[in-house]
């Protein structure tokens, strides 16, 4: 029973050391601010350095740098989760816990996994308030939003969308509308233009590539569809937030973007 005898040790050697655990219910609290998108409370608390703080956390590893590394890994998680609980799509948010997950291995100081562990948390509650999602939707519109997140790159109609979801089109249509507020259309429009907005910024693909990536009729309607959202011409957007970040999630592998037809 060499288990039972390693776990008696473990515990006695925690109770000797006062080893303590953070409250759940600080734990949660944080974990619900950055799912709701309330940027200033989770800068506040990323700025206090809790994290760094391994008094109230467990031991996961005798090495430190793991340790903290192993912490990270877990809030990561709990990031992700929470945002898919309050609407976030659950690819976007798996995607973005792996690429910070794996960063985390390049990580060689405790001040480099405590600037990431800010970083990862400053950019899920960015996208979640940036997001048009008020809380937690249906189950028939998580699938209809998913769906719009993986296929952003191809002509979706709400003839899919209906398809996805299990409901006759014009019932989604109303269902869609009430509960978020925008047409299928508007939407899908919308998000094509968030997507347009990370190509612009972080990659070199030309206008009239990223009109024809996000499926536009024509490079005029994308630049008319991306001025009404945004109040400027893409050419304009690029040349005020350019900034080459190839490892940004969405596009830290290019040759498997062009694969995807992005």
């Amino acid at each position: 029973m060499k288990y039972f005898s390693d776990w008696l040790k473990f515990e006695e050697d925690s109770l000797y050391e006062q080893k303590r655990h953070l409250p759940m219910e600080e734990e949660f609290t944080f974990y619900k601010s950055v799912a709701s998108g309330d940027i200033e409370t989770v800068r506040r608390i990323c700025e206090r350095n809790d994290f760094a703080d391994m008094k109230e956390k467990g031991r996961l590893s005798e090495n430190p740098l793991q340790n903290l590394k192993f912490h990270f890994v877990i809030n990561t998680a709990m990031c992700s989760r929470f945002c898919v609980e309050m609407g976030m799509s659950m690819e976007e948010s798996y995607k973005l816990s792996d690429y910070y997950i794996q960063r985390t291995d390049l990580c060689t100081t405790k001040e480099e996994i405590v600037a990431l562990q800010k970083e990862m948390c400053m950019d899920y509650a960015e996208r979640m308030k940036n997001s048009q999602h008020q809380g937690v939707m249906p189950g028939t519109l998580s699938k209809c939003m998913e769906y719009i997140y993986i296929n952003i790159t191809k002509r979706i109609s709400s003839a899919d969308l209906a398809k996805v979801s299990g409901l006759s089109e014009s019932y989604l249509t109303q269902l869609f509308k009430k509960e978020t507020g925008y047409s299928i259309g508007n939407y899908i429009r919308l998000k094509k233009i968030e997507y347009a907005k990370k190509l612009l910024k972080f990659t070199d693909y030309s206008i009239s590539e990223i009109s024809d990536m996000l499926c536009f009729t024509t490079q005029s309607h994308f630049i008319y569809v991306f001025r009404k959202n945004t109040g400027m011409t893409p050419k304009k957007y690029r040349d005020l937030r350019y900034c080459k970040h190839t490892d940004y999630p969405e596009f830290a592998d290019r040759d498997s973007l062009k694969k995807d037809g992005i």
